[in-house]
C-alpha cells in the first residue's frame, strides 16, 4: 500500500507518524531519536528532522557507538541547507564541534579530521551563538595545536575563548579558557602566570558543572 501512495501522501503520512510518535513519548523523545529524525526527514520537516539526528548522534556517542553517531551526524551536516537561516549557523556548530569530538577519539587529537571540523566550527563566528559551543570549537582546535606543539596559535585561541566568556559572562567558558591558559603557559616555561591561570580555574569552578567541563 505504501509503495502505491503519491510523493505528496507519503510525506503527509510521515508527517503524521512522527507527530504521534513525539506525542506518545513526550519528555521521552530521546528513546526514539532516530525514529524521529527518520519520519521527519522523510517527511522534509527539516527544521524538526535536524535537531533529532543530533540527539540521537549523541546518544549513541555516549555509549561509544561512534560510527552510528557519526552516521547521523554527516546526514544532519548534509541537510542544514534545507533550515530556516535562524537555524542554520546553530545546528551547523554543534554539529561541527561533536564531528570533531567523535575523530578525536577515533583517529587522535592531531589528525586532519579534527582540525578541518573544529576549523570549519570555528568560521562560525555570529555572536549569538551559544558561547559554551563556540567555546568547544575552539578549545577542539587548540588541542591540536598544543599537540602540535603550535604554542603560540594555542595562546591566541585560548585567549578567544577567555573573551567569549568574559562577553557571555559564562563561568563554564572562563574556566575552559583559564585551563587552556595554564597549560599554554606551563608548555612555554611561565610557570608564574601558570599558577595565576591555574588559580582562576580554581575561582570560577564549580563542581556541580563538573560533567561539563
Amino acid at each position: 500500500l505504501y509503495n502505491e501512495l503519491g510523493v505528496g501522501e507519503r510525506m503527509s503520512l510521515h508527517a503524521d507518524v512522527a507527530e504521534l510518535m513525539a506525542s506518545l513519548h513526550e519528555g521521552r523523545n530521546i528513546e526514539v531519536a532516530s525514529q524521529l529524525a527518520y519520519h521527519f526527514a522523510m517527511a522534509e520537516d527539516w527544521d524538526n528532522a535536524l535537531p533529532h539526528y543530533l540527539a540521537a548522534a549523541k546518544r549513541y556517542h555516549t555509549v561509544g557507538a561512534y560510527s552510528d553517531a557519526l552516521e547521523y551526524l554527516q546526514i544532519a551536516l548534509g541537510n542544514i541547507e534545507h533550515l530556516a537561516d535562524a537555524n542554520k549557523e546553530a545546528i551547523a556548530l554543534e554539529t561541527l564541534v561533536t564531528i570533531g569530538g567523535i575523530h578525536q577519539a577515533l583517529k587522535g587529537y592531531t589528525h586532519p579530521d579534527v582540525e578541518q571540523s573544529f576549523s570549519r566550527a570555528c568560521e562560525l563566528t555570529d555572536s549569538s551563538l551559544d558561547p559554551v559551543q563556540r567555546a568547544a570549537a575552539l578549545y577542539g582546535l587548540w588541542t591540536l595545536k598544543l599537540f602540535n606543539l603550535e604554542l603560540d596559535d594555542a595562546d591566541k585561541l585560548a585567549r578567544d575563548i577567555e573573551r567569549i566568556g568574559d562577553a557571555a559572562d559564562d563561568d563554564l567558558v572562563r574556566v575552559i579558557a583559564y585551563r587552556s591558559l595554564a597549560n599554554g603557559q606551563y608548555q612555554l616555561g611561565k610557570l608564574d602566570e601558570t599558577i595565576r591561570y591555574a588559580n582562576q580555574v580554581v575561582e570560577y569552578y564549580d563542581p556541580d558543572k563538573a560533567p561539563e567541563y
